[in-house]
């Protein structure tokens, strides 16, 4: 049995109590799923795994309601079902990731062990930062054991 809830503000925090109206309907379910709205853009939503017993929980999703588009899907979002519901305002991960290798690789090459570190302490995942590698054109280049990473030249 799969429950897919919308979120209730009036409740607390925890996942496991803001779906449904009582915590009974998710303790019986294997996989529970949650909509909520994005707090700083509501028309987007994201389906969140509140729950999942018998599988590794599933990425968070994101679709547009809006009166101009309709329907829209966004696809991958990078927020956790904690922050959703908290309705804590954070950027996606992707633009967080994009943002630390510019800062980072603005002076020049920089370690790629130091620039996963960071992106670690920050809760950014490695497929990320390389997505984010990818889409800046970011080099690598290999120096002695390890390798360095460097923003294109213009």
């Amino acid at each position: 049995m799969i429950l897919i809830g919308h979120l209730n503000k009036n409740q607390g925090a925890k996942a496991g109590y803001r779906g449904l109206g009582s915590i009974d309907f998710s303790a019986a379910a294997r996989s529970v799923l949650l909509v909520g709205r994005v707090k700083d853009n509501p028309e987007i939503r994201v389906m969140c795994h509140a729950k999942s017993s018998l599988a590794p929980e599933g990425e968070s999703i994101a679709f547009e309601l809006s009166k101009e588009n309709g329907f829209h899907w966004l696809g991958h979002y990078d927020i956790n079902i904690d922050d959703l519901l908290c309705g804590i305002c954070r950027q996606k991960k992707s633009e967080m990731a994009e943002e630390l290798l510019k800062y980072l690789l603005s002076s020049g090459s920089c370690a790629q062990q130091m620039i996963m570190d960071k992106a670690r302490n920050l809760g950014i995942s490695k497929r990320i930062i390389d997505e984010a590698k990818k889409k800046l054109n970011i080099k690598s280049i290999k120096e002695g054991n390890g390798w360095n990473w460097s923003l294109p030249e213009n």
